[in-house]
């Protein structure tokens, strides 16, 4: 029993230094677990200024949702996170207005991270938007700020989300620049798909069927092999869109602006259908009317995948999946991830904005003993036998950390772009899937660490 004790101690010092995620209720003091059962905390140990505030709208929205800070005193106001140097995080930030002033004047403002531009934030009277970055951290913080741009119309937010990626992920992309979401769908799905079925909690929202697409499902309770770099969860593979007849072509939507940029994206595939001997199943990826791949024949209950990088496109540039002449079937698509990519990355944000704006309670100058947050309860480092509790409890349960509810298309920023006709080369690549079983097993807990209150008290004094 002593030697089972002790394992849990050196067990409980271990998880107090890992690099957590965050989920911050923006304008909420309470910590609590959601419906997914992600760890929520409130924001005000990361800010020192900017009012809370609680959402008016009868709307129904998740827990995070229903309050938001505002910030009327200054232009510019940043969180900051303790994160890995070097680590690749995907943050998200979170808009829902709902009327909290009763103005009925939804407000526009400026979003950053790190010091660099992220998008230009249009929020709406009763809609979540969220918007989505990638990238790869070049110090031990990073820092989310809001900044006003227009008299008279305030920024705020309503929750933010730091979450860890693997290094692996998104590698086709120069880690000097940034990925910015305009578009992430599960073909066929009903519901978001999420954490715990992608274990890095990004958000698929289900792809609406307005071209008249046939919905196909997976046979049998198959297990989809994935093995593929940048890890889409196995259930987006389970549906898949296709057309009623080999003459008729899916066409992408991308939702990209109608300026040109550098894009990035992911085309995944799956048969879901259980074919014939005499049925084949073959397409290929055409930009604007030409084609710019091998032929596509999707194995079945494998996972395939498509890139395209060094590549720019607009909303003008037409992504589409025609059928090859001897296919005897449509084509089909289970899934799809479209970026754009940043300009070259600045070394943070301002140090004045973080300090003035607000801080994280783990990258003060004086280092305070850490207490970890172990699915909403805190753990008191001092007294011995509740990190043994402590540690009880993370071997009982499992930490989810799913996305907030929001709608369907998100606030995602969107890019410019047409083909470029200089240097516009293309990189594609097709990955056959192989058994992907430890996705099922990392991530399964997730530790968050902050500082000690009583010391981030008196950091914030001094």
């Amino acid at each position: 029993m002593a030697t089972y004790l002790l394992f849990l101690i050196i067990s409980a010092s271990a998880f107090t230094i890992l690099n957590a995620d965050v989920s911050l209720d923006c304008g909420s003091s309470d910590i609590y677990s959601d419906d997914n059962f992600i760890t929520w905390t409130g924001d005000e140990p990361y800010i020192y200024h900017g009012q809370s505030m609680a959402v008016q709208s009868t709307k129904s929205v998740s827990r995070a949702m229903t309050t938001l800070r505002v910030f009327t005193d200054r232009k510019k106001s940043c969180y900051s996170f303790t994160v890995d140097k070097g680590s690749q995080v995907l943050v998200r930030a979170s808009f829902f207005y709902g009327n909290y002033d009763k103005k009925s004047s939804p407000p526009s403002f400026d979003l950053q991270f790190d010091g660099n531009h992220w998008a230009t934030v249009v929020t709406s009277t009763d809609e979540v938007v969220y918007y989505e970055v990638i990238y790869v951290t070049k110090s031990d913080t990073a820092s989310v700020c809001v900044a006003q741009t227009t008299p008279n119309m305030f920024p705020f937010i309503s929750a933010i989300e730091v979450r860890n990626l693997d290094s692996k992920m998104y590698a086709h992309v120069d880690s000097n620049h940034a990925l910015m979401l305009t578009r992430r769908v599960a073909y066929g799905a009903k519901d978001s798909i999420r954490f715990s079925d992608d274990l890095y909690d990004r958000i698929w929202a289900p792809a609406v069927n307005r071209g008249g697409f046939t919905v196909l499902s997976l046979a049998s309770t198959e297990f989809v092999d994935v093995t593929l770099n940048d890890s889409p969860p196995r259930s987006v593979f389970e549906n898949a869109f296709t057309t009623n007849s080999t003459s008729i072509a899916i066409t992408l939507a991308t939702n990209l602006p109608e300026t040109e940029v550098p894009i990035y994206m992911n085309i995944y595939f799956s048969e879901v259908s259980v074919l014939d001997s005499t049925d084949k199943r073959s397409f290929e990826l055409y930009i604007d009317g030409k084609s710019q791949s091998d032929p596509i024949i999707p194995v079945y209950a494998k996972a395939s995948g498509m890139y395209l990088s060094n590549f720019s496109a607009s909303s003008k540039t037409v992504f589409s999946l025609q059928a090859t002449s001897d296919s005897t079937l449509p084509p089909l698509i289970n899934a799809l991830e479209v970026f754009t990519v940043s300009d070259q990355l600045t070394d943070g944000t301002n140090g004045d904005d973080v300090t003035s704006g607000g801080a994280s309670p783990t990258s003060s100058k004086k280092k305070s003993s850490k207490t970890p947050i172990i699915l909403g309860t805190v753990i008191p480092v001092f007294v011995l036998v509740w990190v043994v509790v402590g540690v009880f409890a993370v071997l009982r349960h499992k930490r989810k950390s799913a996305a907030i509810a929001a709608g369907q298309a998100g606030g995602a920023n969107r890019a410019n772009g047409t083909p470029d006709q200089a240097a516009g080369k293309m990189q594609m690549q097709m990955q056959m899937a192989a058994n992907n079983m430890a996705q099922n097993v990392v991530n399964d807990f997730r530790v968050n660490i902050q500082e000690d209150q009583n010391q981030s008290t008196q950091d914030q004094q001094s």
